[in-house]
């Protein structure tokens, strides 16, 4: 259902209409909850402030149905936000922004404001430990204790088909990430850093890029932070990809990363029979993948 915004917001409405839909919100007849939701989700955010003064109703089966409500409309607005940012951004797009505007798709509460001020606090603990001029291996090396011991984070293939896994507001609290994930969150820590890094993304394998004119290091961010020559990050490729090759581990543009992020999640969707969430991520998938003008 696309949500459109009304002529007339309900804070505008009479006191006995609110008072009747409210009403009809308790009502325990499904049919009837169904239609006073698809007319209240046609609102979109010019019903929002009014549901939310019911958040505490005292009837908890209004609470619990305005709730749902909010979570519709919400869900809608941040759908048509990313897809907005999808079809909008260029393709060195802004990734940790990308990244976190998806995670709201499926989670309307993602404050991002929050998110960003998080992901600026680890790289401001991590600026503590960087030395200035110090060897790119012994930053390197600094960044990998705090990304996989400070902060947990755990990848494998096993957890690729688990939506939770992708989403980077639940990997950052559950520390458990998809491949694509870990690699896309490491690269963000990375950049916050100005770390020269890029991302080359292969099925199952996220290798970052560390290059500079006097060194090119490879770090497999989707296992343990190993560091690779070039020779070494082509044999780890081949294991992936048999027929891969030099051109293989050319880095991809933002907007590339994030499109391999909603196929990422349009598979685990997909594994897991949710068809709609499904049909959402290939949908943000398509629209990265255009063509650019």
């Amino acid at each position: 259902m696309k949500v459109s915004t009304p002529t007339l917001a309900p804070h505008a409405w009479s006191e006995r209409r609110q008072a009747a839909l409210l009403t009809l919100l308790g009502d325990e007849d499904p049919a009837v909850f169904s239609a006073v939701r698809e007319h209240l989700v046609t609102h979109g955010a010019a019903a929002l402030g009014w549901l939310r003064s019911h958040l505490a109703c005292t009837d908890p089966m209004v609470r619990k149905r305005v709730r749902a409500i909010v979570t519709d409309i919400e869900r809608h607005l941040a759908d048509d936000q990313f897809l907005q940012f999808c079809l909008r951004s260029p393709d060195h797009l802004d990734l940790e922004r990308g990244a976190l505007l998806l995670a709201r798709t499926r989670d309307p509460e993602v404050n991002l404001e929050g998110y960003h001020a998080l992901l600026e606090s680890y790289a401001a603990s991590l600026r503590e430990r960087i030395k200035p001029r110090s060897h790119a291996r012994t930053r390197i090396h600094l960044v990998n204790s705090f990304f996989y011991n400070d902060l947990g984070i755990l990848s494998t293939d096993e957890f690729a088909l688990r939506p939770d896994s992708t989403y980077l507001n639940t990997v950052l609290h559950k520390g458990v990430a998809s491949p694509i994930a870990a690699g896309i969150l490491y690269l963000i820590l990375g950049r916050r850093l100005d770390l020269p890094l890029s991302g080359v993304y292969l099925p199952g394998l996220f290798l970052c890029r560390y290059q500079t004119s006097t060194a090119e290091i490879f770090i497999e961010a989707s296992g343990a932070g190993a560091l690779l020559s070039r020779a070494t990050a082509l044999r780890r490729a081949r294991s992936r990809m048999p027929d891969a090759t030099e051109a293989d581990l050319k880095p991809a543009t933002s907007r590339q990363l994030l499109a391999a992020m909603c196929a990422q999640l349009y598979a685990a969707h997909s594994s897991s029979g949710e068809t709609v969430e499904a049909a959402r991520l290939r949908r943000y998938q398509l629209a990265l993948e255009r063509e650019r003008a």
